[in-house]
């Protein structure tokens, strides 16, 4: 692939008396801006198909990216969200300070951390997520932004709860019992009793 400059040669009177023209081959280029075009749609593909809401914030704490996931929470497309920081979104105040605490603690310390946090659905119901947040660094070494990975885990948390309540459940019973209840191992070892 050739790239071709051509200019207009003028003469004393102004008119054009003819042209000159220079010409590179340009060929590494195009390949290197197909292959950087076919990165970035693979990359948009993979964030418009992921559950995940996945954000990169920089230093000031704002969106600098959010991918569509984050729509389905909280009702506000991406592009609302980039520039911006929770507090300029009008975000609880709660939210705003524990991602500040939490973000600011990457900033510091340069380590990836976890938390968890409800959320308003806005329709009267909590929602629970979990939070992965990780540095990205710069060439020197410093983390310049963080990566977000947000994952919708209120069903895994009722599950969880539901669990619980179960085991709880079991053990009253077991433990009240009028009748004698024990547990043997395969041996005849006693295992468990109430």
């Amino acid at each position: 692939v050739f790239e071709v400059r051509v200019e207009p040669i003028f003469g004393g009177d102004g008119a054009i008396v003819g042209s000159i023209g220079a010409g590179s081959d340009v060929t590494e280029r195009c390949e290197l801006e197909q292959r950087l075009r076919a990165r970035e749609q693979e990359f948009e593909t993979l964030m418009a198909h992921a559950p995940d809401i996945v954000i990169r914030f920089d230093s000031d704490l704002r969106h600098l990216y959010v991918n569509d996931a984050i729509e389905a929470v909280t009702g506000l497309p991406p592009e609302e969200f980039v520039g911006r920081t929770n507090r300029e979104l009008g975000m609880p105040e709660e939210q705003c300070a524990l991602w500040e605490r939490e973000l600011g603690a990457v900033f510091e310390h340069g380590e990836a951390r976890r938390f968890e946090f409800p959320f308003d659905d806005g329709v009267g119901g909590i929602r629970w997520f979990e939070a992965h947040v990780a540095p990205e660094r710069n060439a020197a070494g410093e983390v310049e932004t963080i990566l977000s990975f947000t994952r919708d885990r209120t069903e895994a948390r009722r599950a969880e709860q539901e669990k619980l309540a179960s085991e709880v459940r079991y053990q009253e019973l077991f433990e009240r019992a009028m009748d004698m209840i024990v547990v043997l191992d395969r041996e005849g070892r006693l295992v468990e009793g109430n």
